[in-house]
């Protein structure tokens, strides 16, 4: 996934994207997967002899999607959703996650900010695969493997990934995960969890009440086409409805925001309680 590649820096736009891989970090009887964030960079083209054709900008990180009080692992990414608005101070992404264990259903979301990440990737120590993914503690090249072509590097003689060293592009390639992870909103889950319940899209929209504040309205579906409607009031969040989209029990493929223009005020809270993003289903 791709939900958000948007920067007021021209060549230093990023692309970031979520995913679940079998982990190579750890190692355990069972193959263990790991929720990652990646992140790459729009104007990347590649290396000139080293990485030719391939990212040499391309970082990951681990997502940190576990709630102490359960002692379980929320580790299979389900869907992601980027929040943008005018009165926030930066995106936010929500993600959507269950556990490995297919026999126990459960779901959990977390909000991650757009500049804990970029901390994580920019600040961030890489590791190193030896015999197992270890830290590393060596020099790094410059220009700083995985950055982008902003304004300082450009400045320089390197005006474009085809000019970075192979020194740069050898550590990338080598170095391609991070040390640190990525660490949710309050460190904990954003969203209610749901016994018995497998979550499998999200959409957020940021609306106005009659406080004239403004919220978070988050519209989650189920494997069992069934639609949940919360609403995000500071630290916590409320279920305000739970609508039983199909007869059949019928996993909601695509959930779609409609335009500002065709919703209106209905997304108003307090003064239409039913509206609901367009939907599609898997036939």
């Amino acid at each position: 996934m791709a939900p958000y590649a948007d920067s007021p820096k021209g060549k230093d736009d990023k692309v970031y994207f979520f995913f679940t891989e079998v982990s190579v970090e750890y190692e355990f009887v069972y193959k263990l997967k790991i929720p990652h964030v990646a992140r790459v960079c729009k104007e990347d083209h590649g290396g000139l002899r080293m990485l030719k054709n391939r990212w040499t900008s391309f970082l990951k990180a681990k997502l940190i999607c576990s709630p102490s009080d359960i002692g379980l692992v929320f580790n299979m990414v389900q869907d992601v959703f980027v929040l943008q608005a005018p009165d926030l101070k930066e995106p936010i992404f929500y993600a959507l996650f269950t556990l490995q264990l297919e026999l126990v259903q459960l779901s959990d979301e977390y909000a991650y900010t757009l500049s804990t990440e970029e901390a994580v990737f920019s600040q961030g120590k890489y590791m190193e695969p030896d015999i197992k993914w270890v830290p590393y503690n060596g020099p790094v090249p410059t220009p700083w493997p995985g950055a982008c072509i902003n304004s300082e590097v450009h400045a320089t003689k390197y005006t474009s990934s085809l000019d970075l060293p192979d020194s740069t592009l050898k550590f990338i390639r080598d170095h391609s995960l991070v040390d640190d992870a990525v660490t949710p909103i309050n460190n904990k889950p954003h969203f209610i969890k749901k016994k018995d319940i497998r979550y499998t899209q999200i959409v957020v929209d940021r609306t106005q009440a009659l406080d004239e504040k403004f919220y978070a309205v988050m519209f989650t579906s189920t494997d069992k086409g069934i639609l949940h409607k919360a609403v995000s009031c500071e630290n916590d969040v409320y279920m305000i409805e739970d609508i039983q989209l199909f007869q059949n029990s019928e996993p909601v493929q695509t959930l779609l925001l409609p335009s500002k223009k065709a919703k209106g005020l209905g997304n108003r809270i307090g003064l239409v309680e039913n509206f609901t993003p367009y939907l599609k289903v898997q036939e």
